[in-house]
């Protein structure tokens, strides 16, 4: 079976605040959609079997010439929310991960799963790098990586078990009040999915989006 990967992206972000810093992204969309490519390019490298949805919510791409065409191409499914008045708010909102959500949900929601035999979320302009580990996600667990100090996972990369989806997609609907009072979707996540499986080294690298700091897990 195929190994479904979502790749969440805001290609060319708005000019506002996050609930968190004031800075929302020191990158051009030019530089953003180079990031995604490479999101892309890594997937395929590094998981053969994987089927890519490209979940986008940006508006004026169009204007990047290319951009939308090569994005279809190098995807087996994509879709751009920006047109969906809830999705837009959401996403454009002071609450990260809360557009993160819904654009997965509306997804999900409208995707027959079961033609797939394990879920990953990977956060756009993030890629696998060398020391990903195939072997260590060929199970039907959730995996993701924890951080028992403040009781948070990751939520960069994750990967979902096949017998975990519709209980995922439900946690993804119980999330929507956490993330909408300003909670973290990485301690919403750690709280509300379970069982999962920690895994010392994802295998992801990248730069974040406020201020370009180079992370590796």
């Amino acid at each position: 079976m195929k190994t479904l990967v979502i790749i969440s992206s805001v290609i060319n972000p708005i000019d506002k605040p996050l609930s968190y810093t004031a800075t929302r992204n020191i990158y051009t969309a030019e530089e953003r959609y180079i990031q995604t490519l490479q999101t892309i390019q890594s997937v395929r490298e590094k998981l053969p079997n994987s089927y890519i949805a490209l979940l986008e919510c940006s508006g004026n791409i169009e204007k990047f010439e290319n951009q939308p065409r090569r994005l279809i191409e190098d995807t087996d499914e994509y879709y751009n929310y920006y047109e969906d008045q809830i999705a837009r708010k959401d996403v454009e909102s002071e609450f990260k991960g809360l557009g993160e959500v819904t654009i997965l949900l509306k997804f999900l929601k409208n995707t027959d799963l079961s033609r797939f035999g394990s879920l990953f979320k990977l956060s756009g302009r993030y890629y696998l790098n060398d020391t990903f580990n195939i072997n260590a996600y060929e199970n039907d667990d959730n995996i993701f990586k924890y951080f028992p100090q403040c009781a948070v996972v990751s939520t960069r990369f994750f990967k979902i078990g096949k017998f975990y989806f519709n209980d995922f997609i439900d946690n993804l609907e119980e999330s929507r009040s956490f993330l909408k009072n300003g909670k973290g979707m990485e301690a919403t996540f750690c709280k509300l999915i379970y069982p999962f499986k920690h895994i010392d080294n994802l295998g992801v690298s990248g730069n974040i989006a406020v201020d370009g700091t180079l992370i590796e897990e």
